[in-house]
């Protein structure tokens, strides 16, 4: 295959919501031909593609001076084992180079053992499935590597025209055996069926040049990299500090409404969030009170004068995102721990502050003659 056809391909389809499956045996070349397809990307083998990054469970070595082999990625690889993790990277990569002027290769070895087909009812199997259908917001195209692409759930596995629709747009499919005994022996490896966008599509041979990441470990030179053919993939949702479980649901909840600009910001809001949770959101007590009163604010706000997050925010000088987080945070405590507590400090709020700054200079006139008077009757 030429250099202009690979890069016509790579054009549309190494792009942001496009999900791939590389489906074959232990054995058949699948990452051989994921990480030779990676390195010719991040290089900039194929320049209409654009900038890309990869996050990857995928365990890379490096041969190291002194001539020993060690962990390590290049540069624009990096290593992931939870869902937090990658997020969390995925917001740092998307400020860095701004929205839509990265693609976020994200690079899932042993896809099959977070999104099973025979768990597809399991809390944590359909959250990981919302996230795939909305992986184009957060700049991300999918490579999920499993041994056969049935383990995988139907709305991962199948095409969009499927009998049971799902969010495959490419299927690689790798059979070494029979690429051995339909093409030289040299190149069978680097040899993938491929099919596009539809079920009923035609699978087309496709080859993948190998790249020198690719090379048995024992042949590195100094300053080389592979990837460990006999390391184990690992994946997780992760956990906080406090041993709080990471919630896919949750994270896009916070993330749902906003437009693309605000992404990265609202992916660090909430990781500063989640990370430092402890008790309410991991704050100093006056910072706790702060939030709370922040909150209270912005419920009244809505209550009284049905003032959204967006003004509330501009009132209190605090992004809304943030705002967002702290209400969503704050509610839940309340509502599991103590149902009464927010009704307690909203009304031990100072009701002689303007905190709205919405009541006009006839308004506070009045308050403040309400006071005097009051003042004269207890005298």
């Amino acid at each position: 295959m030429s250099d202009s056809v690979a890069e016509g391909f790579f054009h549309d389809y190494i792009r942001p919501g496009v999900r791939h499956i590389f489906d074959g045996t232990t054995g058949s070349g699948k990452t051989h031909s994921v990480i030779s397809i990676i390195q010719a990307l991040v290089e900039g083998r194929y320049p209409s593609v654009g900038k890309v990054v990869v996050l990857t469970n995928i365990v890379m070595v490096r041969k190291s001076p002194s001539g020993k082999i060690e962990v390590g990625y290049p540069d624009k690889v990096k290593p992931i084992s939870t869902m937090a993790q990658m997020l969390k990277l995925t917001g740092k990569i998307l400020e860095e180079y701004g929205m839509g002027k990265v693609t976020i290769i994200l690079a899932m070895d042993e896809a099959q053992n977070y999104m099973l087909a025979d768990q597809n009812g399991a809390a944590e199997n359909q959250a990981m499935v919302k996230f795939v259908a909305n992986i184009r917001k957060f700049g991300i195209c999918a490579f999920f590597l499993t041994p056969t692409y049935r383990n995988l759930a139907p709305k991962i596995r199948n095409f969009p025209d499927d009998e049971k629709p799902g969010n495959c747009n490419v299927l690689w499919r790798k059979d070494l055996k029979s690429a051995m005994s339909d093409y030289d022996e040299s190149i069978a490896r680097s040899i993938s069926m491929v099919k596009l966008d539809s079920y009923e599509a035609e699978y087309e041979p496709f080859y993948v040049e190998s790249t020198s990441w690719t090379k048995p470990i024992e042949s590195l030179k100094p300053g080389e990299y592979s990837y460990d053919t006999l390391s184990a993939a690992d994946f997780s949702m992760g956990t906080n500090k406090d041993g709080k479980e990471f919630e896919i649901k949750d994270f896009l909840s916070f993330c749902s409404g906003k437009f693309s600009e605000e992404i990265p910001v609202a992916i660090k809001e909430y990781f500063e969030t989640w990370e430092g949770e402890e008790d309410t959101l991991g704050a100093s007590k006056a910072m706790k009170e702060d939030i709370r009163y922040l909150v209270g604010c912005a419920d009244r706000g809505k209550d009284r004068y049905n003032l959204p997050v967006r003004t509330m925010a501009e009132i209190l000088d605090i992004s809304p995102s943030t705002l967002n987080a702290y209400q969503h945070k704050i509610h839940e405590l309340d509502k599991n721990q103590q149902a009464s507590s927010l009704s307690n400090v909203l009304n031990g709020a100072p009701q002689g502050r303007d905190i709205y700054n919405l009541r006009g200079k006839e308004a506070r006139e009045e308050n403040s003659a309400t006071e005097k008077n009051e003042e004269e009757v207890e005298s």
